[in-house]
């Protein structure tokens, strides 16, 4: 009787003693964790982390390149922010002038993605990635473009804009 006794007192002290050491780990570790978030928020933008959203964002970029590619100047001229457009006064006859003449198999390749909430259901991507091309003996031409990218998270539309890629310069 006196080991049984003893062994209900010890229990729930090793459980405590469990609980406490459990505490402290998960303590320890979020403050790791915010740690990390404090190093990858640049400004008031954010690093994506989100893969399905990352693809989503990249995939937008390669719908852009694709009607590049085919000279679709009308599908160009609707994905395109519509400040940038109003900005730069760009039309149909002036539209080559401001975004990249794509002539050859193209594609795109995201390297970085921040985000920034605007509105309720808006977020700004602000993109770094490679537009390559696949050169006639296989071997790829890269060029480093920025894109950024307003998503309308509600409707699930988005429009882009060209890009010079102020938030990602003098990182390595």
């Amino acid at each position: 009787m006196d080991k049984k006794y003893k062994l209900n007192k010890i229990i729930p002290i090793i459980v405590l003693v469990i609980f406490v050491i459990i505490s402290f780990i998960l303590i320890e570790f979020r403050k790791e964790k915010d740690s990390e978030i404090k190093e990858i928020t640049k400004n008031e933008y954010k690093l994506l982390n989100d893969y399905s959203r990352f693809f989503t964002i990249n995939s937008c970029i390669i719908r852009y390149i694709t009607y590049l590619k085919n000279n679709d100047v009308d599908s160009i001229l609707k994905v395109l922010n519509s400040n940038y457009v109003n900005s730069n006064n760009i039309n149909e006859d002036n539209l080559f002038s401001f975004v990249d003449n794509i002539d050859g198999n193209y594609s795109f390749i995201s390297n970085k993605i921040y985000y920034k909430n605007i509105k309720d259901y808006y977020v700004k991507y602000y993109v770094s990635g490679n537009l390559l091309e696949d050169t006639i003996n296989g071997e790829f031409i890269k060029e480093s473009k920025y894109y950024v990218v307003t998503m309308d998270t509600k409707k699930q539309v988005f429009d882009i804009a060209p890009y010079d890629g102020e938030i990602f310069k003098g990182e390595v």
